[in-house]
C-alpha cells in the first residue's frame, strides 16, 4: 500500500523525521517498509499493512496518526467547517436526502451499515492541482472533480465512497390520481443479485459483468448500478452534465466482498478496505469530509442530513489490563504512568485506574485490540522490542519426569533391533476370517459400529494373525526373517474395553528341518532380551493355557511351546505357530514387564581365583526337562559348583529311540583358594553317582 510522505505531513505539527528514519522508525514498530521512493518532491512509502492493523490503517491519517505515536509529533485531525457547508432548500425548508431517495438492504448481515448523502447542483469539471497530485503520487488517474474527492477521501480515511448521478437512478412509480402517474423519490436497494442478471462497470475497458446470487450489488427499482463493495456502473456514472448526486458510503461483509471480487477476477481500492473488514464508524467521519470538499471544490449543496441504515451500532469494547501480567509477559520494568501514557498516545481511554490494573476503553476502528495480550503487544511495540533487554529466564533446572512406558518400549525395540529383528506396524483391527481361524469367541471381541469392510470389522486381540500375513508376504522375496511387533489388543471385560500391550516377536524359515534350532534362537532372543532389561526371576515352563492369553490358545502347535513366567506369574508364551510355514512365535505382556524391568545394577566383585571346566553327558528319557536335570546336578553342591549350562541334545545313533542325550558345561569356582583337579573330581564323582542313582546313564 502506497503512503506520500508530504500527505502524512499535512495531518501532523511538529517536524518529521527524514524518510528513511522514518522508515526504521516503521520497521522496528508498525510495519514492514517494501521500498521508499523520490518522485519529484515526494517520496512514496510502499508498506506492508498486516490484516490485523487493516482496520485503522489503510489510510493517510492511520499512517499519520502512527507516526505521531513513534516520532512525538502532534497529530492533528482536518476540521470540517460546517458553517461553510451550504444546505439546498424546499419550500422555504432545508430539504432532507429521504425527501430525494428511499433506502431498502435486504440482509443486515450483508450490508451492516449503509449511508446516502444528497448534494445538489455541483459543478463537475476537472480537479485542482493540488488533489491530482495527491492522487498520481498513490497511484490512481484523476476523472473528474467528483469522483476525485472521493477517492481523495478514501484515501485519507480508509473508507471507500462512490457517487452515483441522481438523475439517472431510477424512480419509484407512484399513481397520484386515476389517470396519473408520477415519478416518486429514487429507490436504492441493496440485495443479491438475480442469477444471469448484467452490469457494464465504469473501468476504462466498460466491462460487462455477468452476476449470481453470490454476489451484493446497489440496485435502483429496475436493474443493479453498482457491485456492492467492489465497482460502480456506467449507466449511473458521474459525467459533465451531473448535476444532483448521491454520495454512498457503506459498510459490507468482508467475505462476501472477497468471494465476489476472486469470482468476478476484479479488484479494486474498495474491495482490497472491505475485505478487511473496516469499521463501520468510518463512515461518519468520511461522509461529512466528502461533503466538505465537494461544496468547497464544486460548490454543491447538500441536504440538512443523510439517510443511515445502521441496526446493530459497533460500541467500544472494555479491556481489564492486568499490570503485574503486563510486566511479566513483557520481562521488563515499565512504570504504571509510563503504560499510562501509551495507552493514551494509542487513542485508548483509560475509565478507571488503580495500582494493580487498568480498565481500558477500546475505540470501534481498532477491531484487532480484543484481550489483554493484545494491549499488552502494542506496548510492547510501542516501548521498543529493541528496547528490552536479552536476558536467561530464572528458573529452576530440574530433570524432566521420564516417562517410563516410552522408555521400555523404545530400549525394548533397539534391543531386538540390534539382534537383527525389524519392527513392523499392523494396522488395530481384525477380520471375520481371523476369528473363524484362530477359533475366537464373539462375545469377548470388539466389534466396529460403522467397519469400512469386512477385513475390519473388529479390534485386533492379538497380534498373531497380521504377523502371520507378514510373514506369508515376506516369504515372496526371503527365506529367512526375523519381526517384532509391540502393539495394543483389546477385548471385551465384563462392560467395558480392555487394552493391552502386547510384545510380539516371530522368526521365520523356509527350511523346516531347523525347527528346533529357531525355537531355541527365539528362546535366547527372549532371554538376552529379560537380561538387558533387568529381569532375572524369570522360567521357561511345560506349556498350559492361560488366561490373560485366551486368545492365543489356538495359536500354537502342538509341539515345540512353552510358558514363560516372571516371578512365579505368567508372562507370556512361546512356540511354534504354522508347521507350513516354519514360524516360531513369542507373545509376551508388555505391562508385566515393564513392571519388572530395572535399570538397577548391582556390582559383584570378580572371582580372584581361576575356574575349573568339566562336560558331563547322560541319556534320559525324553520327557525329562533340562530345568529337571539343571536342578538335580546343582543341588548340594552351590558352594564351588557355579554354573551348569546345556550345550548339546542329541538324539540318532547309539541312544536309544525313547531317549535323548544332553550335555552340559560345569564351571567350578571358590571364593577363597585356587580348586585342585582332585577336589573338583570328587565332587564331580558324587554328581555322577548322583546321576546315575536316579535311573539316568552318564556317558563316558
Amino acid at each position: 500500500m502506497k503512503f506520500s510522505y508530504n500527505w502524512i505531513k499535512d495531518y501532523v505539527v511538529g517536524v518529521l523525521p527524514k524518510p528513511e528514519k522514518l522508515a526504521e522508525f516503521f520497521t522496528f514498530h508498525s510495519f514492514e517498509v517494501e521500498s521508499v521512493e523520490k518522485k519529484r518532491q515526494d517520496y512514496i512509502f510502499d508498506l506492508d499493512i498486516l490484516p490485523n492493523r487493516a482496520h485503522d490503517c489503510l489510510s493517510h491519517l492511520g499512517i499519520a496518526k502512527e507516526v505521531a505515536l513513534l516520532t512525538g509529533v502532534k497529530f492533528i485531525l482536518p476540521s470540517l467547517q460546517t458553517n461553510k457547508t451550504k444546505t439546498t432548500k424546499q419550500g422555504g425548508q432545508k430539504s432532507k436526502a429521504s425527501d430525494f431517495i428511499t433506502l431498502k438492504v435486504e440482509n443486515k448481515t450483508d450490508c451492516p451499515r449503509y449511508t446516502a448523502q444528497i448534494i445538489r447542483n455541483v459543478k463537475v469539471g476537472d480537479s485542482p492541482k493540488w488533489l491530482k497530485d495527491k492522487l498520481i503520487a498513490c497511484g490512481l488517474k484523476p476523472i473528474n472533480n467528483i469522483v476525485d474527492l472521493t477517492n481523495f477521501v478514501m484515501l485519507e480515511t480508509g473508507q471507500p465512497l462512490h457517487a452515483f448521478d441522481l438523475d439517472k437512478i431510477k424512480s419509484v412509480q407512484v399513481q397520484s390520481s386515476k389517470f396519473k402517474v408520477q415519478n416518486g423519490r429514487k429507490e436504492i436497494i441493496i440485495r443479491r443479485a438475480k442469477k444471469g442478471e448484467t452490469i457494464k462497470t465504469l473501468d476504462e475497458a466498460k466491462n460487462v459483468y455477468i452476476l449470481d446470487e453470490n454476489i451484493l450489488v446497489i440496485a435502483d427499482s429496475e436493474k443493479p448500478i453498482a457491485i456492492a463493495g467492489i465497482k460502480g456502473g456506467l449507466e449511473t456514472g458521474i459525467d459533465k452534465n451531473t448535476k444532483d448526486i448521491i454520495i454512498e458510503a457503506a459498510n459490507f461483509n468482508p467475505v462476501l466482498i472477497r468471494k465476489a471480487s476472486q469470482q468476478l477476477k476484479l479488484q479494486t481500492d474498495a474491495s482490497y478496505r472491505f475485505e478487511r473488514d473496516i469499521a463501520a464508524n468510518l463512515i461518519d467521519f468520511a461522509q461529512k469530509r466528502c461533503a466538505n470538499l465537494i461544496v468547497e471544490i464544486a460548490k454543491g449543496q447538500t441536504c440538512a442530513d443523510l439517510v443511515d441504515f445502521y441496526p446493530l451500532k459497533e460500541k467500544e469494547k472494555t479491556i481489564i489490563l492486568n499490570l503485574d501480567y503486563l510486566k511479566k509477559l513483557l520481562g521488563i520494568k515499565i512504570t504504571n504512568q509510563q503504560v499510562k501514557q501509551i495507552l493514551i498516545r494509542l487513542g485508548f481511554k483509560i475509565k478507571n485506574s488503580n495500582s494493580i490494573s487498568f480498565q481500558v476503553e477500546i475505540p470501534t476502528i481498532r477491531k484487532d485490540i480484543n484481550i489483554p495480550e493484545d494491549l499488552i503487544e502494542e506496548i510492547g511495540r510501542v516501548y521498543g522490542y529493541q528496547n528490552i533487554k536479552s536476558e536467561f529466564p530464572c528458573v529452576i533446572v530440574k530433570p524432566t519426569e521420564q516417562n517410563k512406558s516410552f522408555y521400555w518400549q523404545n530400549k525394548t525395540k533397539d534391543i531386538l533391533t540390534s539382534c537383527g529383528f525389524t519392527e513392523v506396524y499392523n494396522y488395530s483391527f481384525c477380520s471375520e476370517k481371523a476369528k473363524q481361524e484362530f477359533n475366537w469367541q464373539e462375545n469377548y471381541l470388539v466389534e466396529i459400529e460403522n467397519p469400512i469392510s469386512s477385513e475390519n470389522r473388529y479390534l485386533r486381540p492379538s497380534l498373531t494373525p497380521h504377523l502371520l500375513g507378514c510373514v506369508e508376504n515376506n516369504f515372496r522375496y526371503f527365506d529367512h526373517f526375523k519381526v517384532f511387533e509391540l502393539g495394543n489388543v483389546f477385548n471385551k471385560e465384563g462392560n467395558g474395553l480392555q487394552e493391552k500391550l502386547i510384545l510380539a516377536i516371530m522368526v521365520a524359515n523356509k527350511e523346516k528341518d531347523k525347527n528346533e534350532d529357531k525355537f531355541f534362537v527365539l528362546k535366547g532372543v527372549v532371554e538376552n532380551l529379560f537380561g538387558k532389561l533387568g529381569i532375572c526371576d524369570y522360567v521357561f515352563k511345560e506349556y498350559t493355557s492361560a488366561e490373560q492369553f485366551v486368545f492365543e490358545s489356538n495359536t500354537f502347535a502342538e509341539t515345540e511351546k512353552s510358558l514363560i513366567a516372571i516371578s512365579g506369574k505368567t508372562a507370556g508364551l512361546m512356540g511354534e505357530v504354522r508347521k507350513e510355514l516354519g514360524s516360531f512365535l513369542a507373545v509376551l505382556d508388555f505391562d508385566m514387564l515393564m513392571a519388572k524391568a530395572t535399570d538397577k545394577k548391582t556390582f559383584i566383585a570378580p572371582f580372584i581365583y581361576p575356574p575349573v571346566l568339566r562336560d558331563i553327558a547322560l541319556i534320559v528319557p525324553l520327557k525329562v526337562k533340562t530345568s529337571e536335570v539343571v536342578k538335580f546336578i546343582s543341588s548340594g553342591n552351590a558352594e564351588i559348583l557355579k554354573e551348569v549350562a546345556l550345550f548339546e541334545v542329541y538324539q540318532g545313533k547309539e541312544v536309544p529311540r525313547e531317549k535323548k542325550s544332553m550335555a552340559f558345561h560345569l564351571v567350578f569356582q571358590s571364593e577363597k583358594t585356587t580348586l585342585s583337579a582332585k577336589e573338583v573330581d570328587s565332587v564331580l564323582t558324587k554328581i555322577i553317582l548322583k546321576l546315575e542313582n536316579q535311573g539316568w546313564q552318564v556317558r563316558k
